[in-house]
């Protein structure tokens, strides 16, 4: 299960001036820091079936790499904070398949049993690219607390269609510990800044530009 809390910026230098801040790095322990291309492609089938299930399918390129499919189910997100399940699978197919992805999930932690209820129904429905976000993304492996994050700085746009928006966040995704240090660092965040919480996905803001916005 992903467990992230998500914060939007007015500008990317507000966003990278929070990494950059005496009070952020007395506050985390930096493990690991690294700088990357990524370009985010969505499907579903054409009469939405996954959306109405909200549930979305990605396939993710990080340039010079080989791709990770994810499909994620699920959760709400309350002051930025959300928690769905999610499922991972490094490719080398640009493609997204559901019968291999489906194959290959019984090694992922999350319940397969949702897995399947969610992409049993399409298939045999060839699915499409609806929108995409390409961004460069600034992770940083971080302590803080008793829990280990990945605090991602993304600075990029979303893009469905011939529309656009841009994209101008922190993520900040637990990868072990407990969830409230996620949330009271995100509070550290807001405090120090003029970041706001955000309970809108990437994936919701481009649905948003096709007037197709649900709960993903």
């Amino acid at each position: 299960m992903e467990s992230e809390l998500k914060i939007k910026f007015p500008s990317s230098k507000e966003l990278y001036e929070v990494v950059d801040s005496s009070w952020f790095k007395s506050a985390v322990f930096t493990e690991d820091e690294k700088t990357e291309e990524y370009v985010n492609r969505y499907f579903d089938s054409s009469s939405r079936v996954l959306l109405s299930k909200h549930v979305s399918v990605r396939v993710r390129h990080i340039l010079g790499q080989n791709y990770v499919h994810t499909v994620k189910l699920g959760g709400k997100s309350v002051d930025g904070f959300s928690q769905r399940y999610e499922w991972n699978q490094d490719s080398k197919n640009a493609e997204f398949d559901v019968k291999r992805f489906l194959k290959n999930a019984a090694v992922c932690d999350d319940p397969i049993e949702l897995l399947q209820e969610a992409l049993v129904p399409v298939t045999d429905e060839k699915l499409i690219e609806i929108c995409q976000t390409r961004f460069k993304r600034k992770t940083i492996t971080a302590g803080f607390g008793d829990s280990i994050f990945e605090i991602c700085l993304d600075d990029g746009a979303c893009i469905a269609g011939d529309k656009s928006l841009p994209i101008c966040e922190m993520e900040i995704e637990l990868l072990s510990g407990n969830t409230q240090d996620v949330i009271e660092f995100g509070h550290l965040v807001e405090n120090h800044s003029n970041g706001e919480f955000s309970n809108l996905s990437k994936y919701g803001r481009c649905l948003a530009l096709l007037n197709e916005e649900k709960n993903v």
